[in-house]
């Protein structure tokens, strides 16, 4: 799925889309970031229920108040080479991680989920 808006951390938008379903992976790129889900139902609920509305300030801070304009990917599985700023896989947490990846007090943030 791929929503067009400004551009945030990917720990910030899993807040707002896990919400639907165990997010998988997330890439960010300038004006867009594409979330892969568990399967196309959960997709479908997160698009369903995101795409036009407006995301309040206090859950993405980096943005401010923005509207999501939500469409499917082409992509069926996105490709995460390492964690950083712009992209996680919360499914292999023995991917590299990046320098941009950590906070000033040295800290890794991930949000890690079980499968059930």
């Amino acid at each position: 799925m791929d929503t067009i808006h400004k551009p945030s951390k990917p720990s910030s938008s899993e807040a707002v889309f896990s919400t639907f379903g165990f997010v998988h992976k997330i890439t960010t790129f300038e004006k867009t970031a594409r979330f892969q889900f568990s399967d196309s139902d959960t997709a479908s609920t997160a698009k369903d229920a995101l795409d036009g509305r407006s995301i309040p300030r206090y859950l993405i801070p980096e943005l401010g108040p923005c509207i999501l304009n939500i469409t499917y990917s082409a992509h069926t599985d996105l490709t995460v080479k390492f964690h950083s700023h712009r992209s996680r896989d919360y499914t292999n947490p023995l991917l590299p991680v990046t320098p941009s990846a950590i906070d000033a007090s040295g800290q890794i943030h991930f949000r890690w989920h079980h499968k059930k």
